[in-house]
């Protein structure tokens, strides 16, 4: 659930103050505790905005299919995360909690 309190990070700030798309998301990786807030035209749009921002700035929190064999990870278990972005990188947790603001 996603709880009051948390600090969001905007990965697309110019849109969202801009209102430039017609929904607002609230996006919860709850199992690194990562708040973002995101305008973006779905719910998928907004998970791509994330995946790019955490390429460039937060590498823990995806991975490429490259890095997660390295890590040992057998294809099944891959298919199993959720996958976005430019460069189709994988988020490294299951728990995502999205809730559509407007």
């Amino acid at each position: 659930m996603i709880e009051a309190g948390n600090v969001p990070y905007f990965p697309n700030l110019d849109d969202w103050n801009g209102d430039f798309w017609r929904h607002d998301y609230l996006i919860f990786i709850t199992a690194q505790g990562i708040l973002f807030a995101v305008n973006a035209d779905s719910a998928d749009s907004a998970l791509d905005e994330i995946a790019d921002y955490a390429e460039r700035h937060m590498p823990g929190l995806v991975s490429s299919y490259d890095e997660m064999v390295r890590d040992g990870y057998t294809d099944l278990e891959i298919e199993e995360y959720v996958v976005a972005g430019n460069h189709s990188v994988y988020f490294t947790t299951h728990n995502i909690t999205i809730k559509e603001l407007r």
